[in-house]
């Protein structure tokens, strides 16, 4: 964790166990924007969600999201890794008072999970 922290500052950490495996979800925040990192036991990171500018995405991101979100209001672009590589883009929509989650990948089509 503290590899990974930077100079940021850890919020919470959780342990969890899936399928029989031990993770720790670790909530961090540097510069004002959050961090999150899913490690494993051995304290590898499996995944990581960024909070990023709207600038940073790659174009067919960006558009594709601006296109998903259509009238409600982004309020948070997270970029979601998996083994160090980025495989979406994340955005908290809000829409009047209802908050939801829109995703797609690098490329601009739709992410599952």
């Amino acid at each position: 964790i503290q590899e990974q922290l930077k100079s940021g500052e850890v919020v919470g950490i959780v342990k969890e166990v899936e399928k029989g495996k031990t993770y720790y979800e670790v909530e961090t925040k540097l510069n004002g924007k959050t961090r999150d990192m899913i490690l494993d036991a051995t304290g590898t990171v499996t995944s990581a969600e960024e909070e990023i500018e709207m600038s940073a995405m790659p174009p067919a991101a960006h558009d594709a999201l601006m296109k998903k979100a259509g009238t409600a209001k982004i309020t948070k672009i997270e970029a979601v890794s998996k083994g160090g590589k980025v495989v979406a883009y994340e955005a908290a929509i809000l829409k009047g008072s209802k908050a939801s989650e829109i995703a797609v990948t690098p490329e601009g089509k739709p992410f599952k999970e």
